[in-house]
């Protein structure tokens, strides 16, 4: 994982995790092998959407870095290319794979084409370059809950019947959502009883950082990449809930560093049902990621 340093007894159905990478840097090397003083050498990063959701070009953004890399300082301490830039750009969308149409995953190579540093005659020195890639992303789900009330629970379990419990699905993505009903599913309402509640178990899975929406801009320069300390770790939520009110987990909340984070979720119905009914939702984990890799490089003076 890419470290950011500022930085009841019975069992209830649960929504599947589905971990993966989101954008996966799929390789990251340097050409050639054997590099001189003064040569010219290419880096090439290759980059594949192993997620569930589209990376948008407008929202995702490549960063290359080194501690000796200075593309407009040629006096030869650096690794230079005034043609090059430090951030690229897909120039597409990149979309995940569809096994219903069997299309595959999208992907993207990028290069930077540069100068190797002068290295003093019979010296090797070695050089660090890392390549981060900051993009929009979001995990999507949703769940079906019945709610009874408890004469129809127990007419139903009377005639030994079963009740229907909640369903809930996510989609692939580096930060996994784990959905329960609590206190018990399904909901099964007392009297005037018009509220439950559901536990929300948001994981970072992935291999990168997590960052709040907005944190940083895609614009290109270098500047506009800085983020906050306060903006590490953060997650925005939303719902779509018809005939429920859901509370006290949405907008910006704060997730746990490197831990299994639960929200409660409060859910009020609006119209509580005399007998039985079945509500579903639809909700959106939206967050920034960043993930990075980096890769040596020797150069020989001659």
């Amino acid at each position: 994982m890419l470290a950011v340093v500022l930085v009841s007894a019975c069992t209830q159905p649960t929504s599947p995790i589905i971990a993966s990478n989101g954008l996966k840097i799929t390789n990251f090397a340097v050409e050639p092998s054997e590099i001189y003083s003064g040569s010219t050498v290419r880096l090439t990063l290759d980059v594949e959407n192993e997620g569930g959701t589209i990376v948008k070009n407008i929202s995702s953004i490549v960063k290359l870095d080194g501690a000796s890399l200075n593309l407009f300082d040629t006096t030869g301490f650096y690794w230079y290319n005034p043609t090059e830039s430090y951030t690229k750009f897909f120039d597409k969308d990149l979309r995940p794979s569809n096994p219903l149409t069997n299309t595959p995953a999208d992907s993207k190579t990028l290069s930077w084409v540069l100068i190797a540093p002068n290295v003093s005659y019979g010296q090797t020195r070695t050089y660090v370059f890392t390549s981060q890639i900051y993009y929009d992303y979001e995990t999507t789900g949703s769940g079906t809950m019945w709610v009874y009330s408890s004469k129809e629970a127990d007419a139903i379990r009377a005639t030994g019947g079963s009740l229907n419990k909640a369903n809930f699905t996510s989609a692939k993505s580096p930060v996994s959502v784990d959905m329960r009903v609590s206190p018990a599913d399904p909901v099964v309402l007392f009297g005037n009883e018009n509220k439950f509640s559901i536990f929300m178990e948001i994981s970072n899975n992935g291999d990168g950082a997590i960052l709040e929406p907005g944190a940083i801009s895609y614009t290109g320069n270098l500047s506009d990449l800085q983020f906050k300390p306060e903006k590490i770790n953060k997650v925005d939520i939303s719902f779509d809930s018809p005939g429920l009110t859901i509370s006290d987990c949405k907008g910006i909340q704060e997730l746990q560093l490197n831990k299994k984070t639960t929200l409660i979720c409060n859910i009020l119905i609006n119209n509580p049902p005399t007998s039985s009914a079945s509500y579903s939702f639809q909700y959106s984990v939206k967050f920034i990621y960043l993930i990075a890799k980096s890769l040596t490089a020797k150069v020989s003076g001659v």
